[in-house]
């Protein structure tokens, strides 16, 4: 008997496994008029997705990131991410492919996170200075501000 329900039990699995996917089930894209963007690193180099089309924001091997990406309302893309060198991470944001910097050499800075309102840009992440001490900080309009935790 436990042989038999065991033996039904594959044989229902297999068929459900057999008639769930189909070679020409269509895959789903985004609504039509729906941009879909993506913020990520190619081959050391920051770069974006727009609907799987890929815009490189830095040159080949440039040991460049993008993290975080926002698109607002009249289509201005913001990218936050950096260029690591030489034991140190300069802070970047991108507007539209053109790079702002945030930060000069001598700490290590890793952004994760880009938002715009207005006029503001809008970056945080992590800064280490000499001490070997990370802090979280943000940055508005270009002036780093730090988050003390106590």
């Amino acid at each position: 008997m436990r042989l038999s329900l065991q033996l039904t039990l594959l044989l229902f699995s297999l068929f459900l496994i057999l008639i769930s996917c189909k070679k020409n089930d269509n895959v789903h894209s985004a609504s039509p008029g729906v941009n879909v963007y993506i913020s990520g690193t190619d081959n050391n180099d920051a770069v974006y997705w727009k609907n799987n089309t890929e815009v490189h924001l830095t040159n080949s091997n440039s040991n460049a990131y993008s993290s975080s990406i926002f698109v607002t309302p009249n289509n201005d893309v913001y990218v936050a991410g950096g260029q690591v060198t030489s034991g140190s991470s300069l802070a970047a944001y991108w507007k539209n492919g053109q790079v702002n910097y945030l930060t000069d050499s001598g700490a290590f800075v890793g952004l994760n996170y880009i938002s715009v309102s207005g006029n503001d840009v809008y970056t945080a992440g992590l800064i280490e200075k000499m001490s070997n001490i990370r802090h979280a900080a943000y940055w508005k309009r270009c002036a780093i501000r730090l988050c003390k935790c106590q």
